[in-house]
């Protein structure tokens, strides 16, 4: 007899498993199943009894449905175990539903008290109606819990607020909705066989946000595994969203968000992984695909490709595109993926999409689009100016005469508009000689306005803005920028008499030349900003600010502020109290992630800086960097000892903020100032106070590694925060749902497999083959000993 290879076990074991849960399932539905026919007489005498045999086969028929949708999807073999347990749980209700209907018609009284069925009827659908919601409550919780644990490992970039602020920017309600009529879009949105599975629309940066809504919305309400959208903005210059890794790992988190069974597969599999492994380009890949193929159809929607970083272009889409178009070695997998790209064409995109169809917002539709904003906007600026009907209609001729199919374009000519004072300087705007023809014209114009024809004090702070927005690492929000103009870091202390009035904020300084996205109704310090485009930031390097010099500033700023005496160890907890009620911690965020990055930045460009403003800045490092360097780190290989091996040392050290923390003890920078804030933020709110300006309404708990995206952004709550760290000092978690282990984590991975080995042992795993038959005669106790049986 041939030997079973293991493999062919455990494939054979997986599906056997399989129906036996199914037929057990069954089994099970037929043991609290009555014999009908012994209640023939009593339905036939009472009608209304016939209701139970529609509640029976209404449950009956939800159990087929569930199992239907499980046992069709695809990958059902690989994710049935974990899938069968969210359905065992929606299953159980069913059962325990039809066992109660089957002690009412066991009742004495089933035949007589017709009012009193009525109402167990209706205390079984209330009691399995609480059930469900219970178990469907606590599977949501289960599911956010394996999600934030997997956000925490990958460092997922913050998709969902590009999308967010790509829906404000859209050119009024309706704007892009025309392409949703468009043949080569519903080709492309249709799963046929025959349709498109790659399209390229040519356009402005967040084209595509009405589309992404649209599938967002449409998805909602489809089953589990069988439907997934997932999206990705590229943002020039922004680290954490300018590269394939990035992208990888925010349609991770999109696609297992989608579906509670992958998910818990996924957990499995990855709770055990430290996050730098999980967070490698390959094993992304790995996992991107393998989501892919769990699902029976799913949209991927990329915009902004052409600001992916140098590479970044090539492999997103040859990646992709091997999915869509897999190779004739490949298995079929039997799902559908489709995929959108948008950017502006640049050489690079013509090449790989020159046979792809594609959109372009060169067309009718979007210039009707351009047209409906540019009226609307017209519209408001007649009424806040009481302008005549022939004003009005001269500003919409006069911007769509120039936008030339640039939403951009128009937007900064009216927004310019309605930045005016009074009606004189509307008019004035819209003469010959003063309206611009051209994107940089307009920015001239604005920049005009904002910066020539203020007042000094204005021009100035507004000035000051544009620096930070523009030369910052990630968008800002309004209370660090307040903060960055009142704060003397050389003499440690915040001029009250430098903060901007309450009324005053970026965008009313700044105008077109800026976007803010507020996350409540109303304009407060938590608003981002950040420039209109990077077309702006391109005009304001070349005509009113120097990149370099910039730069050196941003950096000086962010060392001195560190150095300075609120920021030292020996500082006593009475002044830190003083000093965080002065809100002068409002920049330890920004700075203590990026000093050494804008620092490293301008030593790379030395040779184009004025040598004095440089030497001065890296002097002011190197003091700074003795300070607070971890000197087990440090060798001969970086040196502090003058200003060229500084130098070396500044180039050569990693830019990546969780390294560095192993160079500098930044950490201790932080931890003890937080809990100074969140005690003063938890007093009694006056939200016209510039402590809430400069810190915010809200009280939020913050991550202390300065490398986490939670150091910024933070939790509601401490146990939230607590949970947390321990996925940074803990960081490998048990899989299994309820165990200790789940929530606290082990330090290394071979501490995890004791627990599991412990607590957790698997018999599938301890598979035992038959062993061959040996023509040798043994003795019973032989036998025994060897567990080699014969079948006589």
């Amino acid at each position: 007899m041939a030997r079973l290879a293991p493999s062919g076990l455990l494939i054979a074991k997986t599906y056997v498993d399989s129906f036996d849960k199914l037929l057990d399932a069954y089994s099970d539905i037929g043991d609290v199943i009555p014999g009908f026919v012994h209640y023939k007489t009593t339905f036939e005498k009472h009608t209304p009894l016939a209701t139970v045999l529609e509640d029976y086969y209404s449950d009956i028929l939800e159990f087929h449905s569930k199992a239907l949708i499980m046992f069709t999807r695809p990958k059902w073999k690989k994710l049935f175990l974990v899938a069968w347990k969210t359905f065992d749980t929606e299953f159980s209700p069913i059962l325990q539903s039809l066992a109660r209907r089957r002690d009412l018609l066991d009742g004495e009284k089933a035949s007589a008290i017709l009012y009193e069925i009525e109402r167990v009827r209706a205390d079984i659908d209330a009691m399995r109606a609480a059930q469900r919601q219970k178990a469907h409550e606590d599977d949501i919780e289960r599911h956010r819990f394996r999600l934030g644990q997997i956000k925490e490992k990958l460092q997922v970039p913050d998709y969902q607020l590009d999308q967010e602020m790509s829906t404000e920017d859209c050119n009024g309600s309706d704007s892009g909705q025309w392409i949703f009529q468009d043949p080569k879009f519903l080709s492309w949105k249709n799963m046929d066989q025959s349709g498109y599975k790659t399209l390229f629309i040519n356009g402005k940066p967040g084209a595509v946000s009405p589309i992404i809504e649209r599938l967002l919305e449409e998805n909602n309400g489809g089953h589990l595994g069988q439907s997934a959208v997932a999206y990705f903005y590229f943002k020039h210059r922004q680290q954490n969203k300018n590269t394939f890794n990035a992208m990888l790992r925010a349609l991770f988190d999109q696609l297992i968000d989608q579906d509670h069974a992958v998910a818990r597969d996924i957990y499995e599999d990855v709770s055990s992984k430290p996050g730098v492994s999980l967070r490698a380009t390959k094993e992304l890949e790995s996992l991107v695909r393998m989501l892919l193929e769990c699902y029976q159809t799913s949209y991927l929607i990329l915009d902004g490709l052409d600001e992916c970083a140098d590479g970044g272009v090539t492999k997103t889409i040859d990646f992709l595109t091997s999915i869509v178009h897999p190779s004739s070695n490949s298995a079929n997998t039997g799902t559908k993926l489709r995929l959108l790209f948008a950017g502006q064409r640049d050489g690079v995109l013509d090449t790989h999409f020159a046979s792809a169809p594609s959109i372009s917002l060169d067309n009718a539709g979007h210039f009707r689009d351009i047209g409906a904003y540019t009226e609307d906007f017209a519209g408001k600026i007649r009424r806040k100016f009481q302008l005549s009907a022939e004003i009005e209609q001269k500003i919409v001729t006069l911007v769509l005469n120039e936008a030339d199919g640039m939403f951009l374009f128009a937007r900064q000519v009216l927004e310019n508009l309605m930045g005016q004072t009074k009606p004189s300087g509307v008019k004035k705007e819209l003469q010959p000689g003063t309206f611009r023809k051209g994107l940089e014209k307009a920015y001239d114009r604005v920049a005009v306005c904002i910066l020539d024809q203020s007042s000094e004090a204005r021009s100035k702070d507004a000035l000051r803005m544009l620096a930070l927005v523009a030369c910052a690492n990630r968008v800002l929000f309004e209370q660090e920028i307040q903060a960055f103009l009142c704060i003397d870091p050389e003499l440690g202390q915040v001029e009250e008499d430098d903060c901007l009035s309450a009324n005053i904020s970026c965008k009313t300084l700044c105008g077109a030349l800026v976007d803010t996205h507020r996350p409540g109704k109303i304009a407060g310090p938590e608003d981002r900003v950040q420039l209109v485009h990077e077309t702006a930031r391109l005009y304001l390097f070349e005509t009113r600010l120097n990149r370099i010099t910039e730069n050196i500033r941003l950096s000086a700023f962010c060392i001195q502020y560190l150095s300075s005496p609120p920021f030292q160890a020996t500082t006593r907890t009475a002044n830190v109290e003083d000093y965080a009620s002065q809100r002068y911690y409002a920049l330890q965020d920004y700075c203590v992630q990026y000093w050494f990055q804008h620092l490293q930045h301008c030593v790379k460009a030395r040779p184009n800086a004025e040598e004095e403003e440089l030497d001065g800045l890296i002097e002011l490092a190197r003091r700074f960097m003795i300070s607070c360097q971890v000197s087990s780190k440090f060798s001969e290989q970086y040196l502090l000892d003058d200003v060229c091996h500084t130098v070396d040392t500044i180039k050569h050290l990693p830019p990546d903020v969780r390294v560095l923390s192993e160079y500098f003890n930044l950490d201790s920078l932080t931890t003890r100032f937080r809990d100074v804030i969140e005690a003063l933020q938890s007093q009694p709110p006056n939200s016209g106070t510039i402590f809430t300006r400069l810190h915010g309404r809200s009280v939020t708990f913050k991550c202390y590694k300065p490398w986490c995206d939670f150091f910024t952004f933070g939790f509601l709550t401490r146990q939230e925060r607590h949970r947390h760290s321990l996925s940074h000092d803990l960081p490998f978690y048990c899989p299994v749902d309820g165990c200790f282990g789940q929530s606290l984590g082990f330090e290394s991975q071979a501490r995890l497999s004791q627990h599991q080995k412990t607590n957790h042992p698997d018999p599938d795993n301890d598979v035992k083959f038959p062993s061959l038959g040996t023509n040798k005669l043994l003795t019973l106790c032989e036998a025994v000993k060897k567990r080699i049986w014969r079948l006589c």
